[in-house]
């Protein structure tokens, strides 16, 4: 009977918690493409939380913005969505509300805390 870690790693993960990260960076709508990616460089993240007055707004990935006007507000390429995770969503869930905004990451939060994003490529390695 294996215990600890090494039966932990061979268990499905079934909810966001088990699959959230949080390599992430949060910036203001207003910042530019080019501030945004020096930010996500400077931070070693590919994923940017863009919030406008405190309130999350939607994620944006710095390899998407890679292709985007250095100039352009971090806004016009941010999927909108305020739409957010809990840690206890189940993953199958987690797929279909994202599949349904259009959106490849969303925020998890509990409460009023965000503790992390989740993204499609870690439900699909999952096998959600």
């Amino acid at each position: 009977m294996q215990t600890g870690s090494l039966a932990r790693r061979h268990v499905r993960p079934r909810r966001v918690g088990d699959l959230l990260t949080a390599r992430f960076a949060k910036l203001p709508d207003w910042f530019t493409v080019g501030a945004a990616l020096r930010v996500a460089r400077l931070k070693g993240v590919d994923h940017l939380l863009v919030v406008d007055r405190g309130a999350v707004v939607g994620v944006a990935e710095a390899r998407v913005l890679e292709g985007a006007p250095e100039r352009d507000p971090l806004s016009r390429w941010t999927p909108a969505s305020r739409a957010t995770l809990t840690p206890e969503t189940p993953i199958d869930e987690a797929r279909r509300l994202m599949a349904a905004q259009g959106v490849a990451s969303m925020p998890v939060t509990s409460g009023a805390l965000l503790v992390g994003i989740v993204t499609l490529a870690a439900l699909a390695r999952a096998g959600a």
